[in-house]
């Protein structure tokens, strides 16, 4: 008899109406849900002003005619991605230095710039190795410059 009250009991507590934290637990999943989605807001509005900063970028690849879409490269992971690629393109196995303005896209294996770097232009560099002269480097200019070391 005992027995089958304890089964009847484990049956009908789910289904009595008062639970003392029923509301306060569905209040916090509201409220967690509500991080969580002000979190994702705020993830795609910083997705979206990089892609806006990209533009220029990604144009500039693209008349380069780098075998990869140039926006894997606002991807945190873009390491891997792009790295099958590169090896396929005829100016990565290069060593460049540089002396003159940097302006442009850059692809080379090293680029080896001096101490004092001055931007002519919009720059992209995509490189495994970036090695200035000196311990200080300066890069100086009114452009913009975005280095993708591999």
């Amino acid at each position: 008899m005992r027995n089958r009250w304890s089964w009847l009991l484990v049956l009908l507590l789910p289904l009595s109406p008062a639970r003392p934290y029923g509301n306060l637990l569905a209040t916090q999943s509201a409220e967690t849900r509500s991080v969580h989605s002000d979190e994702a807001a705020r993830v795609w509005r910083q997705w979206q002003q990089r892609a806006r900063m990209f533009q220029s970028a990604r144009r500039m690849l693209q008349q380069a005619n780098v075998p990869f879409d140039p926006d894997v490269l606002l991807a945190s992971n873009w390491r891997e991605k792009v790295a099958p690629w590169l090896w396929r393109m005829p100016e990565m196995p290069a060593v460049r230095y540089e002396t003159e303005p940097l302006a442009g896209v850059y692809l080379a294996d090293t680029l080896d710039l001096p101490k004092h770097v001055e931007l002519a232009g919009e720059t992209v560099v995509l490189v495994r190795h970036v090695i200035f002269e000196g311990t200080r480097a300066v890069i100086k200019g009114n452009h913009r410059i975005r280095l993708f070391p591999n």
